[in-house]
């Protein structure tokens, strides 16, 4: 999330923890805190150090494959009716053709500036605010809200191309 990009490692790890990853704080003591002091203080480490860090990075990437295998949720309650098709010789072809009555909850990484987003065609209005703007609080509600809907069908939205999300979101006005 935007908020937690400058931070140190220490926020880092608490957010992560906030939102129900585990980090266990050995990280901390094997691997980063050598890290800053190589880095920071050009202390060479001693071979131990050296092969500590190494096993515990690898042990961390491999606790963490079940957070990597997850798809990015971008959208909740999918509304737009429409697709994209592909051939040869047209390429992608986005056709929007309308909404369904429920709000959408989507999250527009489309821009440069992710906006997080409720497409309510209802209301004929879409509602939004940037992620950069979000505080430390948003951000970790915002991350919590998103772990508790993976598993959920109603996170699923169609399997498209970057290309194909931005022309059916041009089409359709957002």
């Amino acid at each position: 999330m935007e908020y937690f990009k400058q931070k140190k490692y220490p926020v880092k790890i608490e957010g992560l923890k906030n939102i129900g990853i585990s980090v266990n704080s050995i990280i901390q003591d094997l691997t980063i805190d050598p890290r800053n002091e190589l880095e920071h203080k050009y202390k060479i480490p001693d071979s131990q150090q050296a092969d500590h860090a190494v096993k515990v990075a690898s042990l961390f990437i491999d606790a963490m494959g079940n957070e990597f295998e997850r798809q990015s949720i971008i959208a909740f309650d999918w509304n737009l009716q429409g697709g994209v098709s592909y051939s040869e010789k047209t390429g992608e072809v986005a056709k929007f053709l309308g909404f369904t009555s429920n709000p959408m909850f989507f999250i527009d990484v489309f821009n440069g500036q992710t906006e997080i987003k409720i497409v309510d065609p209802q209301e004929s209005e879409v509602r939004y605010a940037r992620l950069k703007e979000f505080s430390e609080d948003n951000c970790l509600e915002l991350g919590k809200y998103l772990r508790s809907h993976y598993g959920q069908k109603s996170r699923s939205s169609p399997s498209i191309s970057k290309t194909g999300c931005q022309a059916l979101k041009s089409q359709a006005g957002f």
